[in-house]
């Protein structure tokens, strides 16, 4: 639940420019912001939805770079995009603690993952969040490694 916060956090210390990825990089600050934003409903709230509504649910894979590409969302400023993320997913936190234990346990079945359960999404929802955030920090350490000069022999991996 804490993800909006922390990337509003790491965005607003970034310079406008450092939001774009460097050329070749699949991933700069404000694209993941976007595609968090992005797949919060669709990947999911609406799929955690259909299954604890549908016995068995198909479930099919989304392709992130084609939606964002006809999103829209690139046209919108960082600063509304983290606070529609913000409220979104604070409504959907709320959302996910008021499943139950029975909730939780019903499945569907993914195109490539196969079975997958709500509580199993739950917890992907969250490793998702590291693994885009850990994306940020990266994007931003490269942007600040050449400019610390010699002190770079002080830097741990």
């Amino acid at each position: 639940g804490a993800t909006p916060a922390v990337l509003t956090a790491l965005v607003a210390a970034m310079p406008a420019a450092w939001l774009q990825p460097r050329s070749g990089g699949d991933w700069g600050a404000r694209s993941v912001v976007e595609h968090l934003l992005d797949v919060e409903g669709i990947a999911f709230r609406e799929r955690m939805q259909r299954i604890v509504d549908q016995d068995d649910p198909a479930v099919r894979s989304i392709d992130p770079a084609a939606r964002l590409a006809g999103s829209g969302l690139a046209q919108r400023s960082v600063p509304e995009l983290l606070d529609d993320l913000a409220r979104r997913r604070a409504a959907d936190l709320a959302w996910v603690r008021s499943l139950t234990v029975r909730d939780l346990d019903r499945t569907a079945v993914h195109d490539v993952a196969g079975t997958i359960s709500v509580r199993e999404l739950v917890h992907y929802w969250a490793t998702h969040d590291l693994v885009h955030l850990s994306q940020l920090l990266a994007a931003l350490r490269e942007r600040l490694v050449p400019l610390i000069g010699g002190m770079v022999r002080f830097l741990e991996d």
